[in-house]
């Protein structure tokens, strides 16, 4: 077995060579820490202040909407009284406890810059425990300056408090291991709780992280031990919640299994939306029966299922058409179309170079100590969604890894990083590379093919209309999962394309009180209550229905 070069403490487990870096060097300089903070502070603050006008797309419209349904006087931030079980309740409370305390959104923004900002000096001390001071800095300016991440601070999505979790949870670990102590494990175990009621693929992932440190240094079992502790006891109070709401274990909400479900189903997905909502006896039979035919669809698609969703869910996750480019695909910005094409490519340039750097170090840093934690999250977080289906929004929490992988490969030099690998790894190097750059180009050819991009005169643009308006006893729904809402039975949606132009895309939008309907601009519904969400507790509300097959446009949602 070949050693790797940090001349840190050294493990074999199970026939690989794991090297740890030695506890006693020195991370970057306070100074260089405080620096790269206030770059990332200030530049999130830039684009907060001079992005252009624009208006909420598909779920920021939810969020909004269920931030004010806590904050409404009949839920007055009782959880309880707050009957929404199929999204985790964390961010949503923290867009309404903001605006309630504040009377604006715009206080939600300004908390997403610090917590924006707050990610650098986390990814900063992972790379500096696992590598080097160097690798750190150069992660945390990848960080600080990503544009994607940057975009996200401006708008009301959950990723960003997910990743300050998350990444804390995951810095947490790292600092456990280096020092071997229980107290890191502890606080690590409250941020994967944390980002759990973000988001639930963290509580997922939690015994992965555990079985890490079981395998590492002295007392791991009992250091896991307190970390599945903490991350559970962080849970707890929202599991009992669920119970005294609805009579059935829901860990955190019910969305899991119908993102399963929706991903891996060959029936259209309004089809798969109204036979989810018509299922009696309320959410949480709604989630088995979305779990039994989600095992249904997968057994039946063997044995070519895995080639046909890595096929599928690979560029719909290393795409290029992140949320930035999807907001100008859908006119939420008013912008000519030359800035359109500089949003495009501020999209693609930075993240082919940062994988074009990052793949050298893949494998290597997967037979290291650290690098085992840090890639297996990234392996473990795709495969979820490639189980389940991918966006380009999922792909946010694996970023830091990239860049991580890319700083180790300028640090240690790109022909040397490639020097150092052996026949095989060059070889399944080369592979991934090939399956990623087939991904890429793909999902780049269809994005350009959109007429937001193309030389067309402004009327051949996509033009959502309604055929007839919202009849009055229209019932409510909620917004499935992929972003995009579908309409309710009593609409219909026409979307408008010249022949050639490629895939239609659709813009749905909420709509005042109790209904979506379609506008232009989209605005929020002005009432306090968010009553556009409906209640989902199987005990107090009765089954919402929602057909969206008037929806033309492409099976997958480009939300």
């Amino acid at each position: 077995m070949r050693e790797l070069r940090d001349p840190g403490r050294s493990r074999t487990i199970l026939g690989v060579s794991l090297t740890v870096p030695s506890s006693s060097r020195d991370g970057p300089s306070p100074r260089a820490l405080g620096v790269l903070f206030l770059i990332a502070l200030a530049v999130r603050a830039a684009f907060v202040l001079l992005e252009p006008p624009t208006h909420l797309v598909a779920d920021e419209r939810v969020w909004v909407a269920i931030g004010r349904q806590v904050a409404s006087p009949e839920v007055s931030f009782a959880p309880l009284r707050y009957t929404q079980i199929f999204h985790p309740p964390l961010y949503a409370y923290m867009v309404g406890l903001l605006e309630h305390l504040t009377g604006s959104l715009e206080a939600v923004k300004w908390v997403q810059v610090v917590l924006g900002a707050l990610l650098v000096p986390l990814v900063v001390r992972v790379g500096s425990t696992a590598w080097s001071p160097r690798v750190g800095l150069l992660a945390g300016y990848a960080t600080a300056l990503y544009p994607e991440l940057i975009w996200y601070t401006a708008h009301f999505w959950s990723e960003v408090l997910f990743l300050a979790l998350l990444w804390g949870a995951i810095e947490r670990l790292v600092a456990s291991e280096r020092t071997a102590t229980r107290a890191p494990a502890a606080a690590a175990g409250l941020l994967c709780g944390l980002a759990a009621l973000v988001r639930e693929t963290a509580l997922v992932a939690a015994p992965a992280a555990a079985l890490w440190l079981v395998l590492g240094r002295r007392q791991g079992g009992r250091r896991a031990a307190v970390f599945l502790g903490a991350c559970l006891l962080t849970v707890l109070p929202w599991t009992l919640r669920n119970w005294q709401a609805t009579g059935d274990l829901v860990p955190v909400a019910t969305r899991a299994s119908f993102n399963l479900w929706l991903g891996n189903t060959t029936e259209p997905w309004d089809d798969v939306y109204r036979e989810y909502h018509g299922t009696p006896g309320g959410a949480v039979a709604q989630s088995r029966h979305a779990l039994h035919e989600a095992a249904r669809a997968v057994w039946e698609r063997q044995p070519t299922w895995i080639l046909e969703k890595l096929a599928r869910e690979l560029p719909a996750f290393f795409g290029v058409n992140d949320h930035a480019v999807i907001h100008v695909q859908r006119g939420a910005y008013d912008i000519p179309r030359s800035a359109r094409w500089l949003v495009l490519a501020a999209a693609t340039l930075p993240l082919l170079l940062v994988v074009a750097l990052a793949l050298p170090g893949f494998l290597p840093a997967s037979r290291e100590r650290y690098g085992a934690l840090i890639v297996g999250f990234a392996c473990f977080y795709l495969a979820l969604h490639v189980v389940a289906f991918a966006s380009t929004r999922f792909r946010l929490p694996v970023l830091p890894v990239l860049f991580l992988l890319a700083a180790r490969t300028v640090d240690l030099g790109v022909a040397a990083s490639w020097r150092d690998l052996s026949r095989t790894q060059r070889v399944a190097t080369v592979v991934i590379g090939a399956a990623l750059a087939l991904s890429l180009g793909a999902n780049l050819a269809q994005t350009v093919r959109h007429p937001a991009f193309q030389l067309a005169p402004a009327s051949h643009d996509v033009r959502p209309t309604l055929d007839r308006a919202v009849g009055p006893g229209a019932t409510a729904g909620f917004p499935p999962p992929s972003g995009c809402a579908r309409m309710p039975a009593t609409q219909r949606l026409r979307v408008e394309r010249p022949p050639g132009r490629g895939p239609i895309w659709s813009q749905c939008a909420p709509g005042a009180r109790s209904t979506w309907a379609l506008r232009s601009p989209s605005r929020i519904p002005e009432s306090p209550t968010g009553s556009a969400l409906p209640a989902l507790s199987g005990r107090r509300s009765a089954t919402r229905r929602w057909s969206s097959s008037a929806l033309t446009g492409p099976r997958r949602s480009p939300c």
